[in-house]
């Protein structure tokens, strides 16, 4: 009887030693993973920053046009300097 216990004890560790290892190993693959999105991340940022830039300077030129338009739509009403503070009345 006692040979049959420790043979059941012996199973179940090394049973429990693969699970920890299996664990172990998918935890290293997940970091792992992790650097490579990290490392695909950082290759991508040039691009991202160029296209941030591309889009900073378009929304500047449709906010010089809109105001350019709204100092012709001012000129054509006679509306000048009333609906804009920051300008001074000629």
């Amino acid at each position: 009887m006692r040979a049959d216990s420790s043979i059941v004890m012996l199973t179940v560790t090394r049973a429990t030693h693969t699970l920890t290892s299996h664990a172990g190993a998918q935890h290293v693959m997940g970091i792992l993973k992790s650097m490579k999105d990290m490392r695909n991340m950082v290759a991508a940022t040039p691009a991202m920053i160029d296209q941030a830039q591309v889009l900073q300077a378009q929304a500047n030129q449709m906010q010089t046009a809109m105001a350019q338009q709204t100092d012709r739509h001012a000129d054509q009403h006679g509306a000048r300097g009333r609906h804009r503070p920051d300008r001074v009345p000629q």
